[in-house]
C-alpha cells in the first residue's frame, strides 16, 4: 500500500518546532516525546520512533489481492494504528523505514466516493503552490 500524501521528511524542523507540538514529556537533550496531532514522536540520537493512526487510500483491487471482500473498480480509505522506526547510521543518514500495522484487528476500511478519491491530477493541483523549483545545479 502507498501512503495516501507524500512524507513531510522536507518540513521535518517544522513539524518539531515547539509550536507545533502538543506537550513535551521529556526535555532531554538525548530523547524527544512529542505528540503531534495523533502522531506520538519519540527521537533519541540513532532513531526516531511513532505511533500514530495512518489512512491511506487503497485501489479495491488491491485489498482483493490480499483476501478482502471489496470492489475492485473503487477506492477505498483504510486506516490503522501503525508503529514505525526509522534508524539512522552515525552520520544521520536514514537507513531504512521500519512499520508494523499494530493491531490488524482495529484496521478500519471506509469505501470512497469517486469525488473523494485523490487523484495525481488533483495531488499536483494542491500541492503546486507549496512545490518551489530546484535551483540550477552549477556544472
Amino acid at each position: 500500500m502507498r501512503h495516501r500524501l507524500p512524507p513531510p521528511h522536507s518540513r521535518y524542523c517544522e513539524a518539531f518546532r515547539p509550536t507545533a507540538t502538543r506537550h513535551d514529556v521529556t526535555r532531554s537533550p538525548r530523547r524527544r516525546y512529542r505528540t503531534i496531532g495523533d502522531h506520538v514522536v519519540a527521537t533519541g540520537p540513532s532513531s526516531h520512533a511513532g505511533l500514530r493512526t495512518a489512512r491511506q487510500q487503497v485501489a479495491g483491487a488491491v485489498l482483493v489481492d490480499a483476501g478482502a471482500e471489496a470492489d475492485p473498480e473503487r477506492y477505498y480509505l483504510v486506516g490503522n494504528v501503525e508503529h514505525m522506526i526509522w534508524p539512522y547510521d552515525d552520520h544521520g543518514r536514514l537507513i531504512r523505514e521500519d512499520v508494523r500495522e499494530v493491531d490488524e484487528s482495529q484496521r478500519q476500511v471506509e469505501l470512497l466516493e469517486p469525488e473523494q478519491v485523490l487523484t495525481s491530477e488533483r495531488t499536483g493541483q494542491l500541492l503546486d503552490p507549496f512545490i518551489e523549483p530546484r535551483p540550477p545545479r552549477p556544472f
